[in-house]
């Protein structure tokens, strides 16, 4: 297929329309099968005090030619031209994040059908005319410049620092050749991506809408061949409200925060550990409901822990004088979670102690909290129990060939999209498994539409799906797994331990703690083993080689290396020194702009910056790189003069006001008295 990246811009003025070929599908729609993707830039300002966005250009790219204008009337045109010579035909148009621009251009057409996964979030949208937007930021799950490094095959980036946004410019404002060119690229990124895409899986018809749903094609059509599996999976079933909403419940993602005694302390010689691949390992290492739930009653201390012996169980449980161990230094239970509570003294929102906490969770996560806490009784209700199992053979089998498929492509240079492909793939298999069953339905048909779903309706639903080849209740453990995996070693690790995000800890005294690492690698490895013997699988799946012939072994932690110097402020909130390279990480600051502003600030003296890390570190507008961005749904109308002295009008009826703001680190009042009360001091 022609694809063209290399020429100029067409003015839609100069565009003759005719010349864009067609491409037929066999769906019952006939479709355009080459990349199409749409873009604009806008200016933000404050007009007489009021919040006012206009957009200045917009670019449409089709299979590589570039056409643009500079007000909506133009695009309407472009876009009415294109449907009255092509009434039959249905194409598709890839936006990057979509979001965004759909609020500017929102009411400029009608629209049949939209479909969104949170109000303001559209996915897809389809007008009156067969036009369908889709959004390739939840297609990619990856930034436009991230997409534009990991194209292979049509070779263009994202363009920085040509377009200064915090000139006032508007339809009439000229734009020189370099900021051109930064437009255009962003559309021609698109387009590069979905037709490597198109290039894989054959028609654009074929996409999905989502990230996860490559991965979810790609394991539906390999496990749904069989009838087995197909019966097995029509035996686990919800068993309506009462327990999805206990599954839900007991549901927590990964675990991420700070030894509260490491906090405000620059730390040096801090090593890092990663677990390989997380939650694919504990999928193929570790059993799971492979039945429908059974209720039962707990009348003693024996039944319950009969049960969580025996079974995959979930259930609602009260502590009672909860209090965290004293030679621990984590707290896994969440605040947050929890339930008919007393007297809970918190540690940055996770539970130090307590008269009486109540939450749900797995057996599982019982283990972990026996060996965190004291607690001088508990009672258990609402219990439901399933037989566990491994996961089924063609869904591991998968799991592992995408696994095998990352190591053994990484590094080879023919084979680079692929490897990036199955490297996605791997990483989406986890979002896959945790997707909500019951969601309320969100809509765009002129105007947002939520409809609440019915909890039964929606399991019922869910149940009776020809499609379905997953059990939701195993996502709610493929986390817990996790997370008790990585509480091993925050446990093992003791007073040594700093920080843990997820999948990795950061900890001083290395050679203290080399046994754990390597008795922990021997166990993961040996169940692995055990899954791969039960099932006929090749051990070769588990610690594939790469193109140098080294082994990865699945599930082990990997030394990641040692941090010169380290500092946390709590979750989300660590900074770093390491060869001589400053990095943090802030939960709302973007430190591709961050960092070099505090090197600037504080003279390049890296002492001087890690002291300053802590409450009350302002950073500016336009250091911090957020955006604060308000949802104006009324239209707007003035006159505006740009940077260079020019006057237009400007006419949105809805758009998105953007304004960069600044960022202050500060701490829980109540997280900053413990540390007071433990004597944590500032440096």
């Amino acid at each position: 297929m022609f694809f063209r990246l290399d020429l100029d811009a067409i003015n839609i003025n100069d565009f003759d329309i005719t010349t864009i070929k067609q491409y037929e599908g066999k769906w019952g729609k006939v479709y355009n099968n080459f990349p199409m993707s749409f873009d604009i830039e806008t200016t933000s300002m404050y007009d007489k005090g009021k919040k006012v966005a206009f957009m200045y250009i917009w670019m449409f790219c089709v299979n590589g030619l570039v056409i643009y204008g500079r007000t909506w009337d133009e695009y309407i045109s472009f876009i009415d031209s294109y449907h009255k010579m092509h009434k039959d035909k249905h194409f598709i148009i890839y936006v990057h994040n979509l979001a965004y621009e759909f609020q500017f251009f929102r009411k400029l057409f009608k629209w049949q059908k939209g479909f969104a996964n949170d109000e303001r979030n559209l996915i897809y949208g389809i007008t009156e005319n067969n036009v369908e937007y889709r959004c390739s930021y939840m297609l990619s799950n990856m930034s436009l410049a991230k997409v534009g490094e990991n194209l292979t095959k049509y070779k263009v980036k994202k363009l920085v620092g040509d377009l200064d946004y915090d000139k006032i410019r508007h339809s009439q404002t000229p734009l020189s050749k370099e900021e051109l060119q930064y437009c255009f690229n962003d559309v021609l990124v698109v387009c590069a991506y979905i037709q490597e895409l198109i290039d894989k899986y054959g028609s654009i018809q074929k996409l999905p809408l989502t990230n996860t749903g490559f991965v979810r094609q790609y394991v539906r059509s390999i496990c749904m061949r069989k009838e087995s599996y197909r019966d097995k999976i029509r035996d686990l079933t919800i068993d309506g409200a009462k327990e999805y909403e206990l599954l839900k419940g007991a549901f927590q993602g990964g675990f991420t925060h700070a030894n509260i005694l490491s906090c405000k302390e620059t730390i040096k010689d801090v090593n890092s550990y990663d677990l390989t691949s997380s939650y694919p390992s504990v999928m193929v290492a570790e059993r799971f409901p492979m039945s429908s739930g059974r209720w039962v009653d707990v009348e003693t201390y024996q039944d319950f822990y009969d049960y969580i012996k025996k079974y995959c169980c979930v259930f609602k449980i009260k502590f009672y004088g909860l209090k965290l161990k004293s030679d621990v230094y984590d707290t896994p239970l969440s605040y947050y979670k929890g339930f008919q509570m007393k007297n809970v003294r918190k540690d940055n929102g996770r539970v130090l102690s307590a008269d009486e906490y109540a939450t749900t969770m797995t057996n599982i996560d019982f283990d972990i909290i026996k060996n965190f806490y004291d607690f001088d009784d508990f009672s258990v209700k609402d219990m439901i129990v399933y037989q566990k199992g491994y996961l089924p053979r063609d869904f591991l089998k998968c799991v592992l060939s995408m696994y095998k498929d990352k190591t053994t492509l990484k590094d080879i240079q023919e084979k680079e999209y692929e490897y990036l492909h199955s490297k996605s793939m791997l990483n989406s298999t986890f979002g896959m498994s945790v997707t909500d069953i019951v969601r309320d339905e969100i809509s765009y048909n002129d105007d947002w539409c939520v409809y609440p779903v019915c909890i039964d309706e929606a399991i019922e639903k869910y149940n009776k799906s020809s499609s379905r080849f997953m059990f939701y209740a195993w996502g709610i453990f493929i986390t817990a797994y996790a997370r008790r995996n990585l509480f091993t070693a925050i446990y093992s690790l003791e007073c040594d331990y700093i920080y843990a995000d997820t999948d990795s800890v950061k900890f001083t005294n290395l050679e203290k703690h080399l046994d754990y690492f390597e008795n922990y690698n021997r166990v993961i490895t040996n169940k692995l083993i055990a899954t791969c013997d039960y099932y006929s699988f090749d051990y070769s799946l588990i610690k594939p080689k790469t193109i140098k012939g080294k082994e990865k072994p699945l599930g082990v932690w990997d030394y990641e290396g040692k941090y010169d110097l380290f500092k946390t402020l709590g979750a989300k909130r660590y900074m770093t020194y390491k060869n001589g390279k400053l990095s943090f990480t802030i939960s709302g600051v973007n430190k591709i702009v961050g960092v070099p502003y505090l090197m600037e600030k504080y003279k390049n003296n890296i002492n001087n910056i890690f002291k300053s890390f802590d409450e009350g570190l302002t950073f500016p507008k336009g250091k911090s790189g957020k955006l604060t961005h308000t949802y104006i749904d009324e239209a707007c109308d003035g006159v505006v003069t740009d940077y260079l002295g020019n006057v237009a009008e400007y006419h949105e009826k809805s758009f998105i006001h953007l304004e960069a703001s600044e960022y202050t680190l500060s701490l829980d009042l109540e997280y900053l008295q413990m540390m007071i009360e433990m004597g944590i001091n500032n440096e």
